[in-house]
């Protein structure tokens, strides 16, 4: 959450100390916080585009190898079926998982299949579970601009 929160604040801080052009200390704000989200592992980025009165940063999906889940069958049908469930909480169409993207921390990312311009995942974890199984830790979805 503060990988998040840091390119806003970056950005604020140099907008408010006087800095000539909005453009230049949202790629500054940009370039800082996109460090930041590599050296942690992040599979997100952000960017900056210009936009009327100024420019504003989104967020991106690195480019990333897809991979296998840790998740046997089974446990792919759960995770997919709680996936399905917070979609729909969310009122998103459910189109299906595109890829899985092991990440460095033993996390997985899954990234759903989505129309238009929208992308959403979800961080993934697996732990034994002190009752047997396999508890899923599952994140609130994550939106980004798909390129």
């Amino acid at each position: 959450m503060r990988t998040l929160l840091l390119p806003l604040l970056i950005w604020l801080v140099l907008v408010t100390s006087g800095c000539n052009t909005a453009m230049v200390t949202a790629s500054n704000a940009t370039a800082m916080a996109n460090r930041n989200a590599a050296a942690s592992g992040n599979p997100f980025r952000w960017k900056t585009k210009e936009a009327q009165g100024g420019a504003t940063m989104y967020l991106v999906l690195a480019d990333i190898p897809s991979g296998p889940s840790a998740a046997d069958e089974v446990l792919t049908r759960d995770t997919l079926a709680a996936i399905a469930a917070k979609e729909a909480a969310e009122g998103r169409a459910w189109l299906g998982l595109d890829a899985v993207k092991p990440l460095p921390n033993g996390q997985e990312l899954w990234v759903l299949k989505t129309e238009g311009t929208e992308g959403v995942a979800y961080y993934v974890s697996f732990a034994p579970s002190p009752q047997g199984g396999v508890d899923i830790g599952l994140s609130p979805p994550r939106t980004y601009v798909k390129e």
